[in-house]
């Protein structure tokens, strides 16, 4: 709204745009002019530059889970293993000298492949001296409940009580094995006097 005032002099201008009047005081007009421009200058660079509505990003709906084939099928190394894991255990090999001194590995049924890779029955991993799948094998034939050590398919050699096997070895207790740089004394469970076959499994 436009303020028109009358200076002393008889003079109208509006308050609005000049404090003073243009006619009577034209240099403080010329100040106070440019102020005014530079204000409404500000006011419209705020106006067009003010930030618009964004509208919300929608959310992220969840992944569904992977059906269990799938999931079987993109990890069958550790089901393998984990239904491996769940036979029952027919004696240990303790490691008594290596990296892994003091741990124990358990023997299942049938054959058991030695080597550091995650895939292997028995995983000795902290002996890089080791080959990393099927280095050497430990069989329990569950109808004549014995033990055989077997060569694995690697190159590299391994000892029972200081003699190379190259061919079966029928295991006995407190056998000393060397695979790599470890020492493992063999402890049975499963014998003449256990079988797991006297209990029940049900």
């Amino acid at each position: 709204m436009r303020k028109v005032v009358q200076c002393p002099n008889g003079h109208y201008y509006d308050m609005n745009k000049s404090m003073y009047c243009p006619f009577c005081n034209p240099s403080a007009a010329a100040v106070q002019q440019p102020q005014q421009k530079a204000q409404y200058q500000y006011n419209n660079y705020q106006y067009n530059y003010r930030p618009q509505y964004q509208p919300a990003v929608p959310p992220v709906p969840p992944v569904p889970p992977m059906p269990q084939q799938q999931a079987a099928a993109a990890y069958p190394v550790q089901q393998e293993n984990d239904d491996r894991n769940r036979q029952p255990t027919v004696g240990w090999l303790v490691c008594v000298k290596g990296p892994s001194e003091g741990k124990t590995y358990p023997i299942r049924e049938n054959r058991n492949f030695i080597g550091r890779s995650r895939a292997m029955d028995i995983v000795i991993e902290n002996d890089d001296a080791i080959s990393r799948e099927k280095h050497a094998v430990i069989t329990y034939v569950p109808k004549q409940s014995i033990f055989i050590a077997q060569p694995g398919e690697s190159r590299e050699l391994f000892y029972v009580n200081d003699k190379v096997v190259l061919e079966n070895v029928q295991l006995k207790a407190k056998d000393k094995l060397e695979i790599g740089r470890s020492e493992f004394i063999f402890v049975p469970l499963c014998g003449e006097n256990f079988s797991w076959k006297d209990f029940s499994r049900d």
